[in-house]
């Protein structure tokens, strides 16, 4: 870079890996009779009701989708840690999470761009290090004792802007049987980059790409019930892709 009294500076050369991804369209539709209309009470709405139980069965989707992207070790590289049964971090040995997670972070990519590092893992795994002994003797060493260590409380101590808990459960029964309740967030440790700002310049993880803006639409259908009633429906066009691997850790196995 430097530069003489007549010297023309030499020119930055990149380039850009191209790839393709896939937006699918993803919908439901919910209906509302025009008697339900007629004898709901203040302060309930059904219409609101009505799209927002179609937004939260979209958002669930998603989420069963996101947590298959990131938690599968494959989309990761290199960059994937197997604890051995001996060393998990809920065993009789404790194992050595610090030092798990201070590689990962370590061996995470910073990229370019404005970024958040943020860490994820199950319920479980979280359950495990908030007690666990070696975690909590990093607290003893600023004054305080505490009983657990909170999300925040280890982001800020292994580098990282947050900390995610998955703790969503669905029910894997089929209609009208007995409910059978399983989460949807393996037992799994990881950090990945966010970017703050959508570019190719940014180094992120992954982004979530859509088509178009989520299209909602209601419409009135008399042919139904007594009185007729309304139909809403919301779809969207979106494909999850990881497009920097080098950005992101996987820690698998880390209890059980």
């Amino acid at each position: 870079d430097a530069l003489g009294p007549r010297s023309q500076a030499a020119e930055i050369n990149e380039g850009r890996t191209l790839t393709t991804y896939n937006c699918t369209p993803f919908g439901y539709e919910n209906f509302v009779s025009a008697m339900t209309l007629a004898n709901q009470d203040a302060p309930l709405n059904e219409m609101v009701d009505l799209v927002e139980a179609i937004s939260e069965g979209l958002a669930f989707r998603r989420e069963r989708r996101l947590a298959t992207l990131l938690t599968t070790v494959a989309n990761y590289g290199a960059n994937a840690t197997t604890i051995a049964a001996a060393n998990r971090w809920d065993t009789a040995t404790a194992g050595d999470p610090i030092a798990n997670l201070q590689t990962a972070t370590a061996g995470v990519w910073l990229g370019r761009g404005q970024s958040d590092l943020i860490g994820f893992s199950s319920l479980a795994v979280y359950q495990v290090l908030s007690r666990h002994a070696a975690i909590l003797d990093l607290f003893k060493y600023n004054g305080s004792s505490p009983g657990l260590a909170t999300p925040d409380m280890m982001a800020r101590f292994f580098d990282m802007d947050g900390y995610l808990v998955g703790k969503a459960r669905e029910d894997t029964a089929n209609e009208a049987a007995a409910a059978t309740f399983a989460r949807i967030w393996p037992d799994r440790f990881g950090m990945v980059r966010v970017a703050r700002r959508a570019t190719v310049r940014n180094a992120s993880f992954a982004y979530n790409f859509r088509h178009g803006a989520p299209i909602t639409t209601q419409w009135f259908d008399q042919r139904t019930g007594h009185g007729g009633g309304y139909y809403a429906k919301v779809s969207v066009s979106e494909g999850a892709l990881v497009v920097a691997s080098p950005t992101g850790w996987i820690i698998d196995t880390p209890i059980g």
